[in-house]
């Protein structure tokens, strides 16, 4: 099984704590992950290479941060212009390319976990934030939203927590 996984990080290799441990163990894995604001920090996306990517993999993970609620700005850009109408999504003829396909999110948070929860701070669950990303997948593309791992207090994540979250990728 093929798994593509994305990072939508924009400062990954040199400010990031969580999202550093977490591409170090996707490469100890044998994955080859891929830093897209190294590919694409101007914003210029590819579509066509990006759609061969996803349609290539057996299973997608998007890994980022959750800034102000929400995702990085580069991947609302990425679906933007990847997930063109008729490849992925569209009202007649065949455009099929991400259905039945499993999506997971790996996202990383600085607040604690207690934090994502009704009762907490931000009185609402990572789920709940990130909704506007699992029903664009599942009602446009007819792909699936497979799990949402949360990694929480990013920068003083250990690596013991990041292997122990990731185990089963």
């Amino acid at each position: 099984m093929k798994k593509e996984f994305l990072f939508f990080h924009p400062n990954l290799k040199s400010k990031s704590v969580a999202n550093k441990m977490i591409w170090e163990e996707c490469k100890e894995k044998g994955y080859d992950p891929v830093d897209v604001y190294e590919l694409y920090g101007d914003f210029k996306i590819d579509p066509k290479r990006e759609q061969k990517r996803l349609e290539s993999a057996d299973h997608i993970y998007f890994v980022f941060p959750l800034y102000w609620y929400n995702s990085p700005s580069l991947l609302k850009e990425y679906i933007d212009i990847v997930w063109e109408m008729g490849w992925c999504w569209g009202y007649t003829g065949v455009n099929d390319a991400l259905k039945g396909k499993p999506f997971s999110f790996i996202v990383t948070a600085g607040s604690t976990e207690q934090n994502y929860t009704r009762e907490g701070g931000s009185k609402r669950t990572l789920p709940e934030f990130l909704s506007w990303l699992y029903e664009t997948i599942e009602n446009f593309t007819q792909a699936r939203v497979d799990e949402t791992i949360g990694i929480f207090q990013a920068q003083s994540v250990t690596k013991e927590i990041i292997k122990n979250k990731l185990k089963n990728i």
